[in-house]
């Protein structure tokens, strides 16, 4: 399954692809289906919610059922003026734990769309999806695809390649467990527990924390390490932050530590350059999904 993956996802270019409402929705629905299956939550159930419509203030809703559990999945990718703030004053009172998924490359801009989205964050999840994140979701589906057309019914594989099989292959595959939309969906769905937010570690400008003696090399200058992150976020678009901290260590030959590494994500503008979940970027949560922010580069 993991060939069969990156053979269609090496075909999409994340610059060029068309992201279409309905296809992008039916590609999370499948991505929560994979994982109900591999978790195994129960039966997936899905219908239109109350937001769901074709003008420029409606978007996608799905009330979605899985096993015992409820879920609230929305979408919204207009940018024309206010209909994604006018979107979110309908959105922010749905139930604690929705998620709503915009793709990254339109933009989030303006004092009322900033607030109604903070105000919407305090109880559910936003996913602001990056291009090559989507890339991801449209090879999966293709994968999908082939299955129920059965093109995968002759393999000899040990166990063999039933649909439950299957979707089970694809939902241990690293790129759907670090996925920014199903490392939100399990918080949703209560497979796990967001990290709390601790006090933030207030540091001295341009300063990284610095390593006792005899542990190694000094540590870069933070403007340097800073540079570094953004770069390669810049060109990845999204990472896990452990994934992060290895690509500087040996692509880079920059070896910090995760709390030097979380520090330097509090500098300007970095801070500012990065959509992050959990939000608090100075937790001890495993994971840490970073995104560059379309916005930087406008």
């Amino acid at each position: 399954m993991r060939a069969e993956f990156e053979e269609r996802r090496g075909r999409l270019d994340p610059d060029a692809i068309t992201v279409d409402k309905g296809a992008f929705v039916d590609r999370l629905h499948e991505a929560l289906s994979l994982l109900a299956t591999a978790e195994e939550l129960g039966k997936f159930e899905a219908s239109e919610g109350p937001l769901e419509g074709d003008g420029p203030t409606k978007g996608t809703h799905s009330v979605l059922t899985i096993g015992a559990r409820a879920l609230e999945l929305l979408t919204h990718h207009t940018q024309r003026g206010a209909a994604f703030p006018a979107f979110l004053a309908h959105a922010v009172a749905l139930p604690a734990g929705s998620i709503l998924v915009r793709d990254g490359a339109v933009a989030i801009a303006g004092p009322v769309t900033t607030r109604r989205l903070e105000e919407f964050s305090r109880n559910k999840h936003f996913v602001h999806m990056s291009r090559p994140a989507i890339s991801d979701l449209l090879a999966m589906g293709e994968v999908l695809a082939e299955l129920r057309e059965g093109n995968f019914a002759g393999l000899i594989t040990d166990p063999p390649p039933t649909p439950t099989n299957v979707s089970r292959a694809i939902a241990t595959q690293p790129w759907f467990i670090g996925h920014p939309f199903v490392q939100v969906a399990r918080v949703a769905l209560g497979l796990e527990r967001p990290a709390p937010v601790p006090a933030p570690i207030l540091l001295p400008p341009a300063a990284v924390p610095t390593r006792p003696a005899g542990g190694g090399p000094p540590p870069l200058p933070t403007r340097d390490l800073v540079a570094l992150i953004q770069a390669i976020l810049r060109s990845s678009q999204w990472l896990v932050l452990e994934r992060l901290r290895l690509k500087l260590k040996r692509q880079h030959r920059c070896d910090v530590s995760s709390t030097e590494l979380r520090a330097a994500l509090l500098e300007a503008p970095l801070a500012e350059q990065i959509l992050r979940y959990p939000r608090s970027v100075t937790g001890t949560a495993e994971v840490q999904i970073l995104v560059w922010n379309p916005d930087a580069d406008a």
